[in-house]
């Protein structure tokens, strides 16, 4: 399965909403989780699932993805937490393919983070990028053993 289409496809369906919903502080993440799961359930999609607490998890095909949504005027700490899910990733079971999906709020851009936002790379077999709105960016990667930020 094409992971990063099917990604691509379901936010690409959800644009319009999901610049909506970056307005809504505190229930964004837990938002697209929740559509991702209705939208998976053909495929079992489970959401902040297994003792490692994935965002989305699929067994098959096997995936598993960490989500995060973030703009330039996010708490700094951000940074922080998208390299964690990175790094949880990276050493997640070889047998599942590996997804970092950022939701980039591009309101406020020209801040320290907001320029990090737009050019972090992760060490990643594959990566995509679309802007879905004038506010709204998605970037994919798909993560591989031992990735790092670069």
């Amino acid at each position: 399965m094409d992971w990063i289409a099917y990604f691509d496809d379901f936010f690409s369906e959800r644009a319009a909403k999901l610049a909506e919903m970056m307005k809504a502080a505190g229930c964004r993440e837990g938002w697209v989780q929740g559509e991702m799961y209705l939208h998976g359930r053909d495929l079992e999609i489970e959401t902040n699932a297994t003792r490692l607490k994935y965002d989305i998890l699929c067994k098959s095909p096997p995936m598993i993805a960490e989500i995060k949504i973030c703009g330039g005027d996010y708490a700094p700490k951000m940074k922080g937490w998208i390299e964690d899910d990175v790094q949880k990733l990276s050493h997640a079971p070889e047998d599942y393919e590996r997804f970092m999906i950022l939701i980039v709020d591009t309101r406020v851009a020209d801040t320290t983070l907001g320029r990090w936002l737009r050019t972090c790379d992760f060490a990643a077999l594959r990566k995509h990028e679309r802007a879905l709105s004038e506010s709204v960016t998605v970037r994919i990667w798909q993560v591989k053993d031992g990735a790092q930020s670069q």
